[in-house]
């Protein structure tokens, strides 16, 4: 499986730095493997098995980087892939609770028939998919999305 990795731009000081690092680690529920808070440009690294970057689900590594050089992205480059619709929406009354901002709602996009029975058997308990776009502290686009078709390993969700 391949490490996809993606870059969203912070504002060059520490104490964003800081808060998005404390955001990223709620959000994705761990914490950083790699942190520079002393010498710019400041950055923090996360790592995820769940992510989907361009299509391409697996291992993610998100970085972020202090770095005006960095570009502001318009859509997400990154969606965090959840188990099915509950976590997808557990997820998403979460941070709305904590009075996160969102670049689009919590939506269904597709609905799977029934399973019948047999080997996609399995399939019938999420049978719907859902997605949101949650705004970071600087403004940066991340989605979360479930795929009942590859749904990714048990991952604890913060409460």
């Amino acid at each position: 499986m391949t490490t996809e990795k993606v870059i969203y731009r912070v504002r060059e000081d520490t104490t964003t730095m800081e808060k998005m690092i404390a955001w990223y680690t709620f959000f994705l529920n761990v914490k950083p493997t790699k942190v520079n808070l002393t010498d710019p440009p400041y950055y923090a690294v996360f790592k995820t098995d769940s992510g989907v970057v361009g299509g391409l689900l697996g291992r993610t590594k998100i970085w972020l980087v202090a770095d005006p050089t960095v570009p502001q992205l318009t859509k997400p480059a990154f969606h965090w892939e959840l188990r099915n619709s509950d976590e997808v929406k557990a997820k998403y009354e979460v941070l709305k609770a904590r009075q996160a901002r969102f670049a689009s709602e919590l939506t269904v996009i597709s609905r799977l028939p029934a399973a019948s029975g047999g080997a996609r058997s399995t399939r019938q308990a999420a049978a719907e998919v859902q997605e949101f776009v949650v705004l970071d502290p600087s403004g940066n686009k991340v989605g979360v999305i479930n795929n009942p078709i590859y749904t990714p390993k048990s991952i604890d969700l913060p409460k």
